[in-house]
């Protein structure tokens, strides 16, 4: 079958378009649809040279009505827990947490601090998302069936 020569470029054009479109790009969520996509239970990932503190596991439990709930334990095996924190997605990519028990990297603290902060969250087309608390030192959340709060 022949192409018409004046639809070759158009179509070349146009799957090139989509080429770009589709590669590298995560998805962009209005302040809904994120939410709704976002909320769940999230574990810490520590097993790729993620160096935070004396944290041996950290879930966060993002409800859909905005309340936020954390469960840490320590490497010592003291727990600080937080159920009445908040938390709000801001588009394009930014979680917000407000009553969140965090470490600053710092090897002076015995003890995590709480407060609020923001983080950034990466969506992927067939994948849950991951919140990222640095980039830098390869520490996040990420999402799945064994994000499971801590037993107390």
């Amino acid at each position: 079958m022949k192409m018409i020569p004046r639809l070759r470029p158009a179509l070349s054009s146009f799957l090139a378009f989509q080429l770009l479109a589709s590669a590298g790009c995560s998805p962009k969520y209005d302040k809904a649809n994120g939410t709704r996509i976002l909320s769940g239970s999230y574990r810490l990932n520590s097993t790729n040279n993620c160096t935070y503190g004396p944290v041996d596991s950290d879930v966060l439990v993002l409800h859909p009505d905005g309340r936020l709930e954390q469960h840490v334990r320590l490497k010592d095996g003291r727990k600080f827990d937080s159920e009445q924190g908040r938390w709000e997605f801001s588009p394009p990519s930014n979680v917000w947490l407000d009553d969140r028990w965090d470490f600053h990297f710092e090897n002076t603290r015995k003890d995590p601090e709480k407060g609020s902060y923001s983080l950034t969250v990466e969506f992927f087309s067939k994948e849950p998302p991951v919140i990222v608390v640095d980039p830098d030192d390869n520490c996040f959340y990420e999402r799945g069936s064994t994000a499971q709060p801590i037993q107390r």
